[in-house]
């Protein structure tokens, strides 16, 4: 059977404000909606349409007890397409009757319009139960069901029964391949390691499972990447713009030797696309990164960014280390990273005393001049991540740079600006905004991502 979700079904749970009927804006910070009056039977699949304007993974999380928390046992995830309305299938086969269900469109940013919710279900048919009353919404014009045709409806409950017990074998076969213990029961995506050190487990990503775990099979495909690369190339060779794509190497990998479980393999999407882009992985190390937050620190950032020049430019290390003392203010600080922070912090809040407050060097470029007011109104944010413009007075070139960029930017923006007249940041999630090249007319682009997010890239082909 066939259920329409109906819009007083719905409510919103977190990040999200309702502008109209079946529509909403949403932050990036975290938007659910959970749905309501759910049918009595086994839910087999649930389509969604949906136009999200800015985002990465939609997924649905439910439990089979109301008391329960969701966990990401029970979860069925894919890829969005941002800015596009499309309909999503997620297969659930539930072993049971589903008591919470709530949908994700994870990190969603701006406009989230709803088309409709379906829920496909086979309804319980309990021992004693009137049977003709149960079917009745299966028979044309409500007629009394006959014989057959409860038989049939049985056969079918039967295969359904058949087919989640076989689902279930082939899921415990795959379970004793895992080369990665089962988080699952981490609430949030904050996962202890060794030393001090803290990771992202569980994220929308799964970093630990897509490095570590040989039952997890990778959803990057490397012929797609480059072919989306291939179409950047030859979009800004036609408009004489050099382009560059570079990855921040994953704190997993550079720091597994702080990982709470014995590694037996380490896999890497960016291992099938070596000869397309370059890998600094052997430049960093561990205090190349914060113990408290996920990404690289301002040392590591440094780092690359070096990398980075000297591939552009073959840029010497005598030179850049003299600007870097001439351009760059280094302090130190205490630093709360996002792997402290209420809404990822798994564990009690006793045990996050020892990870607060982590003595870090920050560096600043002091010749920075903000040009944020020049930006036009349409650029100026993406979701409620603000663009940023900065003119460099002192930069070794007189070209002007356009990054896309990711929260990784924070720890290697000070640093790469020390090349470039101007720079401007943009956060495209994975958006290749042509428009936003004609207005700044870069020189060079660079799009730059942490590694990580390879795993649900979005693949662009740009004409």
């Amino acid at each position: 059977m066939i259920i329409n979700v109906k819009q007083k079904d719905v409510r919103i749970l977190n990040d999200l404000k309702e502008i109209g009927s079946w529509k909403y804006n949403a932050t990036g910070n975290d938007p659910i909606l959970e749905i309501k009056n759910l049918p009595k039977g086994l839910i087999q699949k649930i389509s969604v349409t949906i136009n999200v304007e800015h985002g990465e993974i939609i997924e649905f999380y439910w439990t089979y007890q109301e008391d329960e928390t969701f966990t990401p046992s029970l979860r069925s995830l894919q890829a969005l397409k941002p800015g596009i309305k499309k309909t999503y299938h997620f297969l659930i086969h539930s072993e049971e009757k589903i008591n919470k269900l709530r949908l994700d469109p994870t990190n969603a940013q701006g406009t989230v319009e709803i088309e409709e919710i379906k829920i496909f279900y086979i309804p319980t048919l309990k021992k004693g139960k009137k049977i003709g009353g149960l079917l009745n919404n299966l028979i044309p014009n409500k007629e009394t069901p006959s014989e057959e045709f409860i038989q049939m409806y049985m056969e079918l409950l039967g295969q359904n029964k058949l087919l989640q017990s076989k689902v279930k074998q082939l899921e415990n076969e795959k379970n004793k391949l895992a080369t990665v213990p089962n988080y699952s029961n981490i609430e949030k995506i904050a996962l202890k390691g060794e030393g001090g050190y803290l990771f992202l487990v569980n994220d929308s990503n799964q970093e630990i499972r897509q490095h570590f775990d040989y039952s997890y099979n990778n959803n990057f495909n490397p012929y797609l990447f480059k072919k989306s690369l291939n179409s950047k190339k030859e979009f800004c060779k036609k408009n004489n713009i050099k382009y560059h794509f570079f990855i921040i190497p994953d704190k997993s990998v550079v720091c597994k030797e702080f990982l709470p479980f014995e590694i037996k393999l380490i896999k890497r999407n960016c291992d099938s696309i070596k000869s397309l882009v370059p890998d600094f992985i052997k430049k960093l190390d561990k205090s190349c990164y914060f113990n408290n937050n996920s990404h690289i620190n301002y040392l590591g950032g440094k780092e690359l960014a070096y990398c980075y020049l000297n591939y552009i430019d073959d840029l010497e290390k005598e030179k850049f280390d003299k600007i870097i003392n001439e351009q760059i203010s280094i302090k130190e600080c205490l630093h709360n990273g996002d792997l402290t922070w209420p809404k990822n912090w798994s564990y009690s809040e006793e045990e996050k005393e020892i990870y607060l407050n982590e003595k870090v060097k920050t560096f600043k470029n002091k010749f920075l001049t903000d040009l944020g007011d020049n930006i036009p109104k349409k650029f100026k944010t993406v979701g409620i991540r603000k663009t940023e413009y900065y003119e460099n007075p002192q930069g070794l070139s007189d070209l002007r740079i356009l990054i896309f960029r990711d929260s990784s930017l924070d720890f290697l923006k000070d640093v790469l600006s020390i090349y470039s007249k101007e720079v401007l940041l943009y956060w495209d999630h994975w958006f290749f905004n042509k428009e936003l090249i004609e207005w700044y007319k870069p020189d060079i682009i660079l799009e730059i991502r942490t590694e990580r997010f390879l795993e649900n890239m979005k693949y662009e082909f740009v004409e």
